[in-house]
């Protein structure tokens, strides 16, 4: 389900995702291009102008799904795919949020998105349209990040071998998903945090919401934003962050948006 514009009525689920992009995204300044477009889209009393900003902040919700069943797969990846077509044509939002229902542990949920990421790599290369998108994808975000153009040119020209390492490209970093966890992190989660370990251990304690979700970000048409990021020093900002988070209370303030 995708949330829209519309006069119905806004989801739990929905409501408490904007809560916390509002509050935990926006408010400590994680991800710049999020915090540019929430001050972009206030109303007069301070308050996030929503039905301007989900324009921009596609948030989709499959709570009502099993974590397990192949339905959730497929939604997903079809979306996913859907997404890149339509960053590829110019149109799509900037990000999309896909809010999930709750697995039983954190390694569950890192199962589904490798799945999920092998899924549309996949669709990617062996469907009808995919290897087309893939190829437009990598080219588009290739030419403005300053690629060689013998490498985009080798891997545009080199029949399938091509089409699968630009598929790898697109989903593994030009679209690659952000993880967000939604059960408890364990001492093993944090042991040995350290500088060196890097990204994997600061989203194991910085990457917290009030549910399981991916999200993942428009590189192309949202590249005057995106490509303003500094990510040696997003990530040294996000591992001082890391260290001086109390974990139990971010645990409690997670939970408080979905109460």
């Amino acid at each position: 389900m995708v949330e829209r514009i519309s006069s119905s009525p806004i989801q739990p689920e929905v409501r408490a995702t904007r809560r916390w992009i509002e509050q935990e995204i926006g408010g400590r300044g994680i991800c710049p291009p999020l915090v540019r477009l929430l001050q972009d889209h206030r109303s007069e009393n301070g308050s996030v102008h929503w039905d301007g900003l989900s324009r921009e902040v596609d948030i989709e919700y499959h709570t009502h799904l099993s974590p397990y069943t192949p339905n959730l797969l497929r939604r997903v990846s079809v979306s996913y795919v859907r997404f890149i077509t339509e960053a590829t044509q110019g149109e799509g939002p900037l990000t999309k949020i896909f809010i999930l229902p709750d697995f039983e542990s954190n390694s569950d949920y890192d199962k589904f998105v490798n799945d999920m990421k092998q899924t549309v790599l996949a669709r990617l290369v062996l469907s009808q349209d995919g290897p087309a998108i893939a190829r437009s994808a990598y080219q588009q975000y290739a030419e403005i990040t300053n690629v060689p153009f013998a490498t985009i040119n080798r891997i545009l020209n080199s029949g399938k071998p091509g089409v699968i390492e630009a598929a790898k490209i697109v989903v593994g970093g030009t679209f690659g998903p952000v993880y967000f966890y939604g059960k408890k992190v364990t001492n093993e989660d944090v042991s040995g945090f350290s500088v060196r370990k890097g990204p994997r251990d600061r989203y194991k304690v910085l990457s917290r919401a009030p549910y399981y979700m991916i999200q993942i970000s428009n590189a192309i048409g949202g590249r005057d934003l995106i490509g303003t990021l500094n990510r040696q020093r997003l990530n040294a900002r996000n591992t001082r962050l890391a260290s001086e988070t109390s974990i139990a209370g971010h645990e409690r303030k997670m939970s408080e948006f979905r109460s």
